[in-house]
């Protein structure tokens, strides 16, 4: 049921055969050059799994700064899509306080939620709503 390809210190990747998600769960606060290894460790299981369906549990994770959420959203995620040859779903679970927080950055409250062609992100505060939206997007 449960498969789990990596994990450190920094980062723990599961996926989950009995749903097909890949679950990434940061494990602590983290510099900018560990952020992007991470996301591109989270490809790296992706491409293994053939797994467009993803949740981020970035609630122990520092926040990303402008430079860094520029390249998920502008350049990471446009070409995960493009190796993973489809759209990729990404339910992103936060505390409120940074929910409140990404909503009032410029960078990332721009950020077209559900409309981006190459990838659809969503925001949850709560596990369980973040798991049924993509298992919605999973069935389609």
């Amino acid at each position: 049921m449960y498969r789990t390809p990596y994990t450190t210190d920094i980062l723990e990747i599961t996926f989950r055969t009995d749903t097909g998600l890949l679950i990434g769960r940061w494990m602590r606060p983290v510099s900018p050059a560990e952020m992007r290894t991470g996301y591109e460790t989270m490809l790296a299981a992706a491409l293994h799994y053939d797994c467009r369906h993803w949740l981020l549990d970035i609630r122990r994770r520092s926040h990303s700064d402008e430079e860094t959420a520029r390249w998920v959203t502008e350049e990471f995620l446009p070409q995960a899509a493009g190796q993973l040859h489809g759209t990729l779903y990404m339910s992103v679970l936060l505390s409120p306080t940074y929910l409140y927080e990404v909503n009032s950055r410029p960078t990332l409250a721009a950020l077209p939620v559900e409309t981006h062609r190459s990838y659809r992100i969503q925001y949850f505060t709560d596990e369980r709503e973040a798991n049924d939206w993509l298992a919605a997007k999973v069935e389609k």
